[in-house]
């Protein structure tokens, strides 16, 4: 009646070291026609060469005021050799229901927490105290222009929701799905003022019919 599992990855980067991902999950089935499921996991996203080594310089052209030459200045894009790999910790619950011979119907609840994402910010600007070369306005007047474009490691994002699917073969080759999901709220933590989080705004409500036909002769 009761399946445990247990796992785990190991991956040695030469940047930044070892990572390890667990996961364990049971599987109880109190019947033959019910299963109760619990998982939990560890995951990483490696930061990419590009988040890590970039190195590149690109120039600017931007009118400021109308009737002058336009203000040039160059934009350094820095890549960032401290990253830290974004790490996801995962919960999902799940019951799953037989009904009869034709039809299931499963109940997931999930929650997903990544930490240290990996997020483009301009983390250097020109000013008054340092303006771009070649200025040639009054130096009070330089506004918060890039100066430098890294990666970073922002803060911890919270997702969670519930997802309900049924599934029903009807014979002579046709079957059905019908599934409906709810997601709460994205939520940040840790968020840091100067590089505040941007977050998706998913909906917060899902749902989708399908219909399958397969026949001896026609899908």
């Amino acid at each position: 009646r009761l399946t445990v599992s247990l796992g785990a990855r190991l991956d040695k980067f030469d940047s930044f070291g070892l990572q390890v991902s667990p996961r364990v999950s049971a599987v109880f089935r109190p019947t033959t026609s019910q299963a109760l499921r619990v998982a939990v996991n560890r995951a990483f996203r490696a930061p990419a060469l590009l988040e890590t080594y970039a190195d590149t310089v690109f120039v600017n052209r931007i009118p400021l005021v109308p009737g002058l030459p336009p203000v040039v200045f160059g934009t350094t894009v820095a890549g960032n050799r401290d990253l830290r790999p974004e790490v996801i910790r995962a919960v999902e619950v799940g019951y799953t229901r037989t009904l009869g011979t034709r039809a299931t119907l499963a109940v997931t609840a999930y929650q997903n927490s990544v930490r240290d994402n990996v997020r483009f910010s301009q983390v250097a600007s020109y000013g008054p105290t340092d303006p771009p070369e070649g200025w040639f306005l009054p130096l009070e007047f330089v506004p918060p222009l890039p100066k430098t474009l890294s990666y970073l490691n922002i803060g911890t994002v919270r997702d969670r929701g519930v997802e309900l699917t049924s599934h029903a073969s009807w014979g002579h080759g046709m079957s059905t799905r019908v599934a409906y999901a709810w997601q709460d709220k994205t939520v940040a933590t840790r968020n840091d003022v100067a590089f505040p989080l941007q977050l998706n705004r998913a909906p917060r409500h899902q749902a989708s019919v399908r219909a399958v036909y397969d026949g001896t002769r026609w899908s």
